[in-house]
Formats: C-alpha cells, sequence, structure tokens
C-alpha cells in the first residue's frame, strides 16, 4: 500500500498511525470534558515525505486524518544519500489541514568526530542560526522549535539573539548588519549551525556514499 505521490510503502509507519489513533480516541474525551485544546505535537525530519516514510511517518495521513495538532521540523541529515531539506512543504501541508509547523533549529553543532556529549564551540554561528530562522517565518512557520534552548542561553553571541528570533523584522535587520557578518564569519566548520546535532557529516555521507559504490563496483 502506498499514498498517492509517494513511492514509499506505508508499512512502516502502520504501527505509529495506529498509536496516533489510539492517542487521539482517548484525548478526545477528556477535551471535550475539560473544554480545552490538549495539542498532539510530532516532531519530524524535513527531509521529504517519502523520506519520512521509510523512517514510519506518514506524515500527510496523520494531518489530513486530524492525528496530530502540531509539527515540530528537525533538519536531521541521516540517510547515506543526497537529500533536500525544506520546511515549505510541511507548512504547505500544515495551512491545508490546520496543522501548526514549528521550524527546524538547534543550539548544538554536530560533531565532525561523532556526537561525544562534547560541544564543538567552532562549530556555533549566532548569524547562520538567524538566517535559518528568518527563512522559515517568510516560509510562514508558526515559529520554531528550538531545541537544547539550555545549551543556547550559555553561548555568548547566541544567546543574546534569542529575543530576536520571535521578531521577523529584527532578524531580517540582524542578518543585514555588516557587524553581525563581520564578527560570526561562515566556515565550513559552522555553515549548518542549527541542523540537528545527530545529523551525519556531508564528508561522513559521502565517506558511505563512495564505500556503496566501490562495493557495487559503480
Amino acid at each position: 500500500m502506498t499514498r498517492v505521490g509517494c513511492q514509499q510503502p506505508t508499512y512502516r509507519a502502520d504501527s505509529v498511525t495506529a498509536l496516533l489513533v489510539e492517542l487521539r480516541d482517548a484525548l478526545d474525551p477528556i477535551r471535550q470534558r475539560h473544554g480545552r485544546r490538549i495539542p498532539v505535537q510530532v516532531r519530524i525530519p524535513n527531509d521529504g515525505f517519502e523520506a519520512n516514510l521509510m523512517a514510519g511517518f506518514d506524515v500527510t495521513h496523520w494531518c489530513q486524518e486530524t492525528l496530530i495538532d502540531e509539527m515540530a521540523l528537525s533538519e536531521l541529515r541521516w540517510l547515506n544519500i543526497p537529500g533536500q531539506w525544506d520546511d515549505a512543504p510541511y507548512i504547505e501541508l500544515g495551512g491545508q489541514s490546520g496543522v501548526a509547523v514549528y521550524a527546524s533549529s538547534s543550539c548544538l553543532p554536530v560533531q565532525e568526530a561523532g556526537w561525544s556529549g562534547q560541544v564543538n564551540p567552532a562549530g556555533v554561528n549566532p548569524l547562520v542560526l538567524a538566517r535559518r530562522t528568518l527563512r522559515s517565518m517568510e516560509a510562514g512557520a508558526q515559529g520554531i522549535s528550538f531545541y537544547q534552548s539550555d545549551t543556547a542561553v550559555q553561548w555568548p553571541g547566541v544567546k543574546e539573539i534569542l529575543p530576536a528570533l520571535s521578531s521577523e523584522e529584527t532578524l531580517r535587520q540582524m542578518v543585514a548588519d555588516p557587524e553581525m557578518a563581520r564578527r560570526w564569519p561562515v566556515t565550513p566548520e559552522n555553515q549548518d549551525f542549527g541542523i540537528d546535532n545527530h545529523s551525519r557529516t556531508s564528508a561522513e555521507r559521502r565517506f558511505q556514499i563512495d564505500g556503496a559504490d566501490e562495493a557495487l563496483g559503480v
């Protein structure tokens, strides 16, 4: 069984979908009894609906069937193939189905040597984070899913821009400020600041792709 427009089978997502149906059926009487909204939020990689199905997340179906109320996006680079990470399709889907969408953002940089619990200061860049947030706001996100914000308040430069993350106009002024560009130059090490810190680096994914090609004799 496949969804229209998607090539990935949905069987991986069936158990997760069944759980969300059970959750909705259990929450609806509580919502009605107390007359209040109890939103269900899911955290989803923003690498496309087919990639989501590969991971067991049938996002389009969940939205169409009102199984979720909010999506918190995560730019998790986990596949060993080139991919596109884009909030826009999710924001469009959310708008069509009445599901709030919170854009992807993280305060922990990806570690070149793998995640070991030690944050790499050279991977932090507040200007990159501000640009990422502004793009999502301009695309129509209701806000951002700010992962590991307890780390953000410890970083000089990052904690100062936190109040600006709620204002599209302030962010626009910030990313256009030459002083920000001078203070926070973008480097290969910090250019992806804001993606999920559990991501594989580009070099790691490239190595695995090359290794697979070599094994196949490509």
